[in-house]
């Protein structure tokens, strides 16, 4: 047997080249627990070693991808170590994907807290390369929901942290036994998807799929009047359509063509050559496009109510935003807030002559985040008013209202009502 010396301990990614490996990122992380360096002296070293310029730590591009430097990344740890790391990236589709792809995770994580649980106890896993697609819902390993938010204190964690194992704000464990819950028939299918995806790319890293493959599936939707049906004012699809010569796709395209073809993501980029056939999914089609999110509006929607309603009957004088409540509730910028009956009486509230005492979308989202979470901490609306006030230019008045509508929030989202309405919301 021969061995050779590395620069850097040969530690073998976990998972390597299975649709579960390790993404370099998760990689990145053990090495610098294992070598005592700093994670900003380290990546310094792996861009010395490539030859690029020094670059960030903060977004998943740094070292997941896809993209130019996260593949000399990979190849610099594996010139260092001695291991097969490229497979835990998203190089293969350097040239297919947007750098900034929507469907792929932005500067926060995304994990399964039971996997986070095992590794704990046994190899120290941080994180999974598939845990960084967005439309990947469930872990296939323990059937839990995929979370981007501390259980805790609803924070959500950045790439760059300390402890991966625990909250960056309150420090409480992101690692624990959870619900175990079956995914929608749209959501397997999504999964399985992206494992089969994340399994080809562990298993040739080496390929990288020619641009020139997606605009060939694109000849044949044109040739097979798919686009005829896609061309929608404003549908993702036509604007892809018009310039994908130029451009590359997103994730999300993929998988919508996925269901709509009927054929899997790598035969698209690797064979692509479209068939006529039915969409998967049509009772999920939304002007041609498919709402990966249809089945989750009537939940968040009822969800929405409880709280909506709470708000008015308690006639709140701080009206908290609606991407505030969606984040809140729902763990989603955009949600389905609007399909909620208590909607309207709740913008009627709020535009009455004199009625919000606190204007300001952003200030109020800030207040009212504090109130929230000193709540959990255990305190009382008194001591909320009292901290709020402290720490904002804002009058006794207001502040007590804050704390008010905080406390009106709380109790509404521990209700009977709210757990029945659907995914149970975590809270002690």
């Amino acid at each position: 047997m021969r061995y050779r010396w590395t620069a850097l301990p040969p530690i073998a990614p976990i998972d390597g080249a299975t649709a579960q490996t390790e993404s370099l990122g998760g990689y990145f992380q053990r090495m610098c627990e294992t070598t005592g360096f700093t994670k900003t002296h380290l990546a310094g070293v792996l861009d010395k070693v490539a030859g690029q310029p020094r670059n960030g730590l903060s977004e998943r591009n740094s070292f997941v991808g896809p993209g130019q430097v996260s593949l000399n990344r990979a190849r610099a740890l594996e010139q260092l170590t001695n291991q097969r790391l490229v497979g835990c990236t998203l190089s293969p589709f350097i040239n297919v994907l947007q750098m900034r792809d929507g469907g792929l995770a932005g500067i926060n994580r995304r994990w399964c807290p039971e996997c986070l649980l095992e590794a704990g106890e046994s190899n120290g896993l941080s994180e999974r390369l598939i845990w960084n697609f967005l439309h990947y819902s469930h872990c296939s390993l323990h059937s839990v929901r995929i979370i981007d938010r501390c259980q805790e204190c609803g924070n959500s964690q950045q790439l760059r942290r300390g402890n991966a194992a625990s909250c960056a704000y309150c420090g409480c464990s992101l690692a624990r036994a959870t619900t175990h819950e079956r995914p929608s028939a749209l959501q397997s299918w999504a999964n399985a998807s992206i494992e089969d995806v994340v399994r080809w790319t562990a298993t040739n890293p080496d390929v990288v799929i020619p641009a020139e493959n997606y605009q060939r599936f694109f000849d044949g939707l044109l040739q097979d009047g798919t686009l005829d049906r896609l061309k929608i004012v404003h549908n993702r699809f036509w604007r892809d359509a018009i310039r994908f010569r130029r451009t590359t796709t997103t994730f999300r395209t993929l998988l919508n063509l996925s269901a709509i073809k009927s054929v899997d993501i790598i035969g698209i980029l690797t064979e692509p050559v479209p068939a006529s056939s039915t969409s998967l999914f049509p009772s999920h089609e939304v002007d041609g496009e498919i709402a990966f999110d249809l089945e989750d509006w009537g939940a968040q929607a009822r969800k929405f109510e409880v709280v909506l309603h709470a708000l008015c009957k308690a006639n709140t004088r701080v009206f908290p935003s609606q991407q505030f409540l969606s984040l809140l509730l729902v763990s989603k910028r955009k949600s389905s807030i609007h399909r909620a009956p208590s909607f309207s009486v709740y913008l009627d509230l709020q535009r009455q002559p004199g009625q919000d005492l606190l204007a300001g979308r952003n200030m109020a989202s800030r207040i009212m985040a504090l109130s929230m979470t000193l709540l959990k901490s255990g305190m009382r609306e008194r001591g909320v008013a009292s901290e709020v006030l402290k720490r904002f230019a804002i009058s006794a008045e207001i502040a007590r209202e804050c704390a008010r509508t905080a406390v009106v929030i709380t109790k509404a989202m521990r209700s009977p009502a709210f757990r029945a309405s659907g995914d149970p919301f975590p809270c002690r």
